[in-house]
């Protein structure tokens, strides 16, 4: 397994725009390749142990919601929501590693087993009741 909390790097799109530009980031990181090689090199598939984002303004900036000192996204602060974010997050997670060989599936980051969480104002990592689970649902079933 391998957890995909890629931190904002050069090459990652300046707003959480689309699914597409999230995915042609994961590609231009080499991380996708890399994974691939050593799956291929064990003959083993691999599974994505944690991916996703909360549902903030540019949350691809900081998935991992660690608040950095100086930053100026509202990416790890309660007082900020953008559920379509989180959405092109998990859409553009897919675009760019479901075709690659070895890719045997992965598991969302804290979508809790709890049915209070979540829901259509919460900024958190969770996607029920969000866009992000119908995108969910589109890919899985």
């Amino acid at each position: 397994g391998w957890q995909s909390y890629k931190q904002a790097s050069a090459g990652w799109p300046s707003k959480c725009d689309t699914a597409t530009d999230i995915a042609a980031a994961w590609t231009m990181t080499g991380q996708i390749k890399k994974v691939a090689a050593v799956a291929a090199q064990h003959s083993k598939p691999f599974i994505v142990t944690a991916f996703g984002g909360q549902s903030r303004p540019l949350a691809h900036r900081s998935p991992s919601g660690i608040v950095r000192p100086g930053h100026s996204d509202c990416s790890a602060h309660n007082r900020c929501y953008d559920p379509a974010c989180q959405a092109a997050l998990i859409a553009g997670f897919h675009q760019a590693w479901a075709s690659t060989s070895g890719f045997a599936g992965s598991y969302v980051w804290r979508w809790s087993t709890d049915p209070t969480q979540g829901g259509p104002s919460d900024a958190s990592f969770s996607p029920r009741g969000k866009k992000a689970e119908g995108i969910l649902r589109q890919l899985y079933g």
